[in-house]
């Protein structure tokens, strides 16, 4: 709940609750509250020289209105303690609220759920569209089933990968971003590697709304070890989670299983299971991991493990079919065969 804030003003509100304001020295609902300016106290119609007054949200919190921006600014000392705590809950209902579906949602072809894992998917460079490696498999054409371009006709570092994804990239595709900041970053298909080119281009991709570019920016900026990959970047704490939980609120599962560890090595305990419990039923086989670890350790109710469990197992099973598992047997043979 938003705490009482002191007044910078006779008319100054005051925020009591999410639904009382003190203002002018008296008590007024939030309903009643939201037709004043919460500085000045003015209401919404006319102005005092036949102008026209039209209140404006605090865009931050949603708490109070404002006339102007000078009275905005004006208040900011009274309000800003009350609209920080109101704009943290917010974002905190929007992120446990939203992201419980995998980013990639389905395969395009079988209509089945894609694989979380990136072992199960596979992208066709022409288009930039992903499919499941069942469908490709079974396909064995070589030609793209979106526009018909000849696979075979690609030629490993002839920098053909590149030039098709540039040109996704020109008709503004997010994914494609992603997709060269990953060729750069790994110097793959002729490119020379260039982790700061890789960090611009996925910069960008996340500004067009790519949710694997937040990810990745979350990677990027991470201070732990397990992504300390050298990015050029300074490391950034703040940046990194705020990367991670735009990807997570798109779907993303990695990214939801990273605010999972970082919130349970703050012994934030509660949060980090929110984050796991989704992770585990979108299929995230690290999340489930973790929760399994933590009901072993006693952290986790027993209610609450056989939960996920039935969650994670649903999850796996949908995204399951039989020419995923010839798929995945077919490339296990040919890599044992090598």
């Amino acid at each position: 709940q938003p705490q009482q804030v002191a007044s910078s003003s006779a008319v100054s509100p005051t925020i009591v609750s999410k639904t009382t304001v003190l203002t002018s020295g008296r008590a007024v609902m939030s309903s009643e509250m939201s037709e004043i300016c919460a500085h000045c106290g003015k209401g919404e119609g006319g102005g005092s020289e036949g102008g026209t007054i039209k209140l404006k949200n605090c865009k931050a919190c949603y708490l109070v209105k404002y006339c102007s921006v000078d009275c905005q600014k004006a208040d900011r000392s009274a309000h800003k303690r009350a609209c920080k705590r109101r704009a943290a809950e917010l974002r905190d209902e929007r992120l446990f609220s939203s992201g419980h579906e995998f980013y990639l949602g389905d395969c395009p072809i079988c209509a089945i759920p894609l694989p979380l894992s990136a072992n199960g998917r596979s992208f066709t460079s022409c288009c930039v569209k992903t499919i499941c490696l069942g469908c490709e498999v079974a396909a064995d054409t070589g030609i793209c089933p979106f526009c018909r371009s000849d696979q075979e006709l690609i030629v490993d570092g002839s920098g053909m990968r590149v030039a098709m994804v540039r040109s996704r990239m020109e008709k503004g595709d997010p994914a494609a971003y992603e997709k060269l900041g990953y060729f750069y970053h790994h110097g793959l298909d002729g490119l020379q590697k260039d982790s700061r080119k890789a960090v611009e281009l996925w910069t960008k991709g996340a500004q067009l709304g790519s949710v694997n570019c937040h990810a990745r920016l979350g990677d990027v900026y991470s201070p732990n070890d397990v992504c300390a990959s050298s990015y050029g970047v300074e490391k950034d704490k703040k940046l990194s989670i705020k990367h991670y939980e735009e990807a997570a609120m798109g779907g993303h599962n990695v990214a939801r299983n990273n605010l999972g560890v970082e919130e349970f090595y703050s012994f934030r305990y509660s949060r980090a299971m929110k984050h796991y419990k989704i992770g585990a039923k979108m299929g995230c086989e690290q999340s489930f991991g973790n929760i399994r670890e933590m009901y072993t350790r006693g952290l986790v109710p027993e209610e609450d493990y056989k939960e996920a469990l039935a969650g994670y197992q649903e999850a796996v099973k949908e995204r399951s079919s039989p020419e995923r598992a010839r798929a995945m047997d077919y490339l296990r043979a040919r890599d044992g065969s090598k």
